[in-house]
């Protein structure tokens, strides 16, 4: 071992030689050792190569980390990555969920840890709140967030529709009778969904009798009882056979039919050859309270004080206030007639008869019944100890 004074005069000398020696291509390496060592070594040309290309030797596994004092030191990679022989870096697993995640209708969920790591990663069906919908009309927000069934929500196929403030059900169908339609009287609902002769008859508050309904213009009625009628002929022969027998369904004076009579009626005469009201009405007339259907006559003599001079007449009947004499034609004529008789001598009374009948009168209310007279080309026409009746059948 050489002392660094030893060492010093070498390399002097060797200084001083190196002319001499160029030629002969000889070189001599001497790389001052690093301060840390100061074993008094040469480092040979090998020794540096193999230093320079890290070809020194180290385990497996390993890698220089640069450690305390500066020196290199080796280690094995750990935490988040390993390094294999081959070099190849390998990270750790901190989330096993692996996989594609997201779609149009799944939302992703992820979790990351302090180092940015994903450490969990899902998807679940996406619940936007309403509001942050945009595109959609007046108030439709608004009302999707309303329960079905509550004031302001849509209405959904099966869902409960609430109360309305107004609705209109033209194209409306299914509409339970029992339980949709309200403010019917009672039975009727029972009525309409099943139109039987029974459940008309609950439905009726003034109904007599049991059995079905009978339609028709000839109904076939079999062994009908009818109270306060009597079999046989009306005193004025009118009656209906059924079966063989003879029902009075509207004789005059029984239950269910109207029949009105008065006499020795002498209206003023008149001298107007235009027809004026005899002014009979507020005597003559009837209630119809069975069939409305009345026949009228009107009875008497009629005069002129003219011979050969007449008078024309023409039944009428009406409702409201009868006409009162000598006043305007009012009415409509039940018979269609215009009788005129003539007076063979002056004031000669000849007798009359004027008949007709009318259908379709309302029941309950009262009809009046009169003639309308007028002179025959000239003198007074008169009308005297005249009788009117009518009946219902």
């Amino acid at each position: 071992m050489f002392s660094f004074l030893a060492r010093r005069l070498v390399l002097a000398a060797t200084l001083a030689v190196l002319p001499a020696v160029a030629s002969a291509q000889m070189a001599i390496t001497a790389p001052t050792p690093p301060t840390s060592e100061n074993n008094n070594r040469i480092a040979t040309t090998a020794w540096v190569n193999n230093f320079v290309g890290l070809g020194l030797p180290l385990a497996s596994g390993k890698i220089y980390i640069g450690s305390a004092g500066n020196i290199a030191t080796a280690q094995t990679m750990s935490g988040d990555a390993t390094l294999a022989i081959g070099g190849a870096l390998t990270l750790a697993t901190v989330n096993a969920n692996v996989g594609s995640f997201g779609s149009a209708t799944n939302c992703i969920s992820i979790t990351t840890n302090g180092k940015g790591l994903i450490t969990a990663a899902s998807a679940a069906t996406c619940t936007p709140a309403i509001a942050s919908i945009t595109g959609l009309g007046t108030g439709v927000a608004t009302a999707l967030a309303v329960n079905i069934g509550s004031a302001g929500s849509v209405v959904v196929n099966g869902g409960a529709a609430g109360t309305p403030s107004s609705i209109t059900l033209t194209n409306g169908t299914g509409l339970p009778i029992s339980t949709g339609v309200s403010g019917l009287g009672t039975g009727i609902a029972t009525w309409l969904g099943t139109p039987s002769s029974a459940n008309l008859r609950t439905a009726l508050t003034d109904e007599t009798g049991t059995g079905v309904a009978v339609f028709g213009t000839s109904p076939s009625i079999a062994t009908p009882t009818l109270t306060g009628l009597t079999t046989g002929t009306c005193a004025n022969g009118l009656g209906v056979t059924a079966g063989g027998a003879v029902i009075n369904v509207s004789c005059p004076g029984t239950s269910g039919a109207a029949f009105q009579s008065s006499t020795a009626l002498t209206p003023t005469g008149t001298s107007s050859t235009s027809a004026t009201m005899a002014g009979m009405g507020a005597t003559c007339k009837i209630t119809p309270t069975a069939s409305g259907r009345v026949r009228f006559t009107i009875e008497g003599r009629a005069s002129n004080s003219i011979a050969g001079s007449g008078i024309a007449l023409q039944l009428l009947e009406g409702t409201g206030t009868a006409p009162s004499n000598g006043g305007a034609v009012s009415g409509s004529s039940p018979s269609g007639l215009t009788p005129i008789l003539t007076s063979a001598s002056a004031g000669s009374p000849t007798f009359f008869s004027v008949t007709g009948q009318a259908t379709g009168l309302t029941l309950g209310t009262q009809v009046w019944f009169d003639l309308s007279q007028a002179a025959f080309t000239s003198g007074t026409a008169t009308i005297s100890a005249a009788a009117c009746n009518a009946m219902e059948f």
